[in-house]
């Protein structure tokens, strides 16, 4: 599980889940962990959705949504693995994390 917890607790994270406190956005740490950890799925639900908010924080939510789906897509595709991408509505008002199954 990759998560930069800014919406989150750490101790919401499942126990037995391998975690990784980071961001989808950084590109080389996310090309290490598929490198390192030879995924066979990648379930993408990082976004930034905070209805209120969005319009004062472009530069952040066009960095977390789609610079992040970018880097996980480039990754997916380099290394073959089935990924999966969900927007959450903003209404949810939540920041939920890029979920990884390792082989």
């Amino acid at each position: 599980m990759l998560d930069d917890l800014s919406g989150g607790f750490e101790d919401h994270i499942p126990k037995g889940a391998t975690f990784v406190q980071g961001s989808v956005v950084d590109h080389e740490l996310v090309s290490e962990l598929f490198a390192e950890h030879k995924f066979d799925y990648v379930y993408h639900l990082a976004a930034y959705a905070a209805e209120g908010l969005s319009h004062f924080i472009r530069r952040f939510n066009y960095n977390t949504n789609l610079v992040g789906s970018i880097n996980l897509i480039n990754e997916a595709v380099k290394y073959k693995v089935n990924a999966s991408f969900s927007r959450l509505r903003s209404r949810c008002m939540a920041r939920a994390s890029c979920l990884c199954r390792s082989r």
